[in-house]
């Protein structure tokens, strides 16, 4: 990831060297044309001075024609010519030419010249000025030109990167401070973050607008919280009550078989919403992140727990299972979080789980698979989902498997499931910063 001044500067830098490259070639016309420009004026001095010297020399003490020969061999850029006599004299003419020659290294180059061609009269005979101005080399000043540009370009890149850096170091430093200060925000500490003043408009508007979130976050959180503690509190009393005196009921005065059934069919509705209750109100806890203390936990010892708590019910239904369990695995978690998750599974299986079928646990450094027999797959689309049924022959609150996507998404623990070979399996990755820990490093 770039930081965000970057981007800007990288644009601009890019735009930049676009428009360099661009003003190479109107370097290039615009110089040559100055200079054509320039040489047009000096060979328009030249050929004024010649024509005006010529109207002085005296013709009876010169003869023209060998004065004309003299004056081509002293001046070889300024040669004269004698025109045909037809009455009209031609306009000046200006045109580019391109010689070649020879240098000492005997290497044929070709220079480029400014040519005026003027006629004039002398002695009543029309005559032909014609003069030759060397172009200096208008690539080679183009040339110099780019490079210092491109010299010049290059200081302020760097100059930029410079100042950016800089720059970004100062002016975005009440922005870092609020970003760290977010980082270490909890919502159920109850304390809203203080943020740094800055006499930058846009980052006091920012610190207002978290400022007054945080303290909303703070309100909702503890309003939620209340909740929760009085759901548990109002709700499982009063279902505790009535399970007592559906049991009360079962036990009173002999009850016709009908009675009992309505009673017992009471009593386990009654038993789902106790269950149901009790998940919803963990869920919602586990939202407001009230699970957040963690210590090291041996996973193979508290798995063997809760495999000895349901080994009458794999008994009773005859289910064979088989475990291999790694006790030197470790993890990093909150107890009560990973033991639910552990329970919920298991209950899972067992639920889904025919009868003489297996159960297969397995525990490894870094990862837990517990396996059961079945005979058709589950609904993978809402198998995490609440309230989801998964098996019409298996119904359950609906709760549990949500439960532990929940958990294992707190802790970033990775939970799949396959079914093959008529066994249903959940397979739990762990991360890796959690798991593997060796005993007293926490």
């Amino acid at each position: 990831m770039s930081r965000l001044l970057n981007k800007p500067l990288r644009t601009f830098i890019i735009y930049a060297s676009v428009v360099l490259l661009a003003s190479i070639p109107v370097y290039f016309y615009a110089v040559d044309t100055i200079w054509l420009q320039e040489l047009d004026e000096n060979n328009d001095i030249i050929a004024e001075r010649a024509v005006y010297q010529l109207s002085r020399t005296d013709f009876r003490v010169h003869n023209a024609d060998s004065l004309f020969t003299f004056w081509n061999i002293i001046q070889p850029n300024a040669r004269l010519e004698r025109l045909e006599e037809n009455g009209k004299m031609p306009a000046d003419k200006r045109y580019t030419i391109y010689k070649g020659h020879v240098n000492p290294d005997y290497k044929r180059f070709k220079d480029r010249f400014r040519v005026l061609e003027r006629a004039f009269m002398y002695d009543g005979r029309p005559y032909l000025l014609v003069v030759e101005s060397n172009v200096e080399e208008t690539y080679e000043t183009v040339a110099v030109i780019a490079v210092i540009t491109g010299l010049f370009f290059l200081v302020l890149s760097v100059g930029f990167v410079v100042l950016n850096r800089k720059m970004s170091e100062r002016i975005w430093k009440p922005f870092r401070d609020t970003l760290d200060k977010l980082k270490g925000f909890r919502v159920d500490e109850g304390q809203a973050a203080t943020f740094t003043r800055s006499d930058i408009l846009e980052f006091e508007e920012l610190n207002s607008a978290l400022e007054r979130l945080m303290a909303r976050n703070i309100e909702v959180f503890r309003t939620q919280k209340e909740f929760t503690e009085n759901a548990s509190h109002e709700l499982q009393t009063p279902l505790a009550i009535i399970q007592t005196r559906l049991g009360m009921l079962l036990q009173s005065e002999p009850i016709s078989s009908d009675q009992y059934h309505l009673v017992e069919s009471a009593n386990k509705a009654l038993a789902r919403a106790v269950r149901i209750n009790k998940d919803l109100l963990l869920l919602a806890s586990i939202a407001n992140d009230q699970f957040s203390s963690k210590e090291e936990i041996n996973m193979g010892e508290q798995i063997g727990e809760i495999i000895d708590l349901f080994r009458q019910e794999f008994g009773r239904r005859s289910i064979r299972l088989n475990t291999t369990i790694d006790e030197t695995a470790v993890i990093f978690s909150n107890q009560f979080l990973f033991t639910t998750v552990i329970q919920n599974l298991i209950t899972n299986a067992l639920r889904y789980c025919y009868s003489d079928g297996q159960v297969d646990i397995f525990l490894g450094e870094n990862r837990f698979v517990i396996s059961n027999s079945g005979s058709r797959e589950l609904n993978k689309a809402r198998l995490f989902q609440r309230f989801a049924v998964l098996d019409e022959d298996n119904p359950s609150t609906g709760i549990g498997l949500a439960l532990v996507d929940t958990i294992c998404r707190q802790n970033n623990w990775d939970i799949t499931y396959t079914f093959g070979s008529g066994m249903h399996t959940f397979e739990i990755m762990f991360d890796r910063f959690t798991s593997g820990i060796s005993p007293g490093a926490v």
